[in-house]
């Protein structure tokens, strides 16, 4: 059974046809690339896993589960956009813990935990410094983003989308803002990890030719991403 599997996957924007029955299939740690031409549908195509769009016909599961019901906040996805999208007031440690701190509050029985017991807090230093371990930065985490080079900066959001162990990471063009040299220095970190973990991956690279090297690929043609 397919750990990701998306079926006739439809959605449209402004009587334009952005994404028109796309179907993929990942098994659980495997690391799929979904290149094409500008505008032919792949962010969209991750804003529907995400749940950031709703497309107007299609089916989304997730290790056995229809994804369409569920709201984003529900669905165990990790994400790394083009942007780093750190808070610049928070430290690299707090960016990092976010995301679990955010779940805690959604969760009526974690959060009233949390006001009794140290358990949960420490449970949460735990996890990020184990997700900063695994990007190289256990050294940075009371620094501040501007503090930061844009390598490492990345690296902070790729942590902050593994603190969680989400059962998917989406990755949209996260090399974008780096340069030549770092975006291969990155891209050889982001398949380690994912070897490492062995972590389902779904990744849109910043044009065809920049796509890793081992993973398997769909084609987005045009206005319309498909097989």
């Amino acid at each position: 059974m397919s750990w990701l599997s998306i079926r006739n996957l439809r959605k449209v924007y402004a009587s334009k046809t952005i994404v028109d029955d796309f179907s993929i299939d990942l098994s659980k740690g495997e690391l799929v690339s979904i290149i094409g031409p500008s505008g032919s549908g792949k962010s969209t195509v991750l804003k529907s896993i995400l749940g950031l769009v709703t497309p107007e016909s299609g089916d989304i599961y997730l290790c056995g589960k229809n994804l369409n019901r569920i709201p984003a906040y529900r669905r165990n996805i990790g994400m790394v956009y083009q942007e780093y999208s750190l808070f610049p007031s928070m430290t690299v440690g707090e960016n990092v813990a976010f995301p679990l701190k955010a779940r805690v509050s959604t969760n009526p029985v974690r959060f009233v935990q949390s006001m009794f017991t140290r358990d949960l807090s420490l449970d949460i230093e735990r996890k990020v410094r184990h997700a900063l371990a695994l990007v190289d930065l256990s050294d940075h985490i009371e620094k501040k983003p501007h503090q930061l080079s844009g390598g490492e900066q990345q690296r902070v959001a790729l942590a902050r989308a593994l603190v969680f162990e989400p059962d998917l990471l989406c990755l949209d063009e996260p090399l974008s803002a780096l340069d030549k040299n770092l975006r291969i220095e990155m891209q050889e970190k982001i398949q380690n990890l994912q070897r490492e973990l062995k972590m389902t991956m779904l990744y849109v690279p910043l044009c065809q030719d920049s796509y890793p090297v081992d993973s398997k690929s769909k084609i987005g043609k045009q206005g319309a991403a498909k097989e």
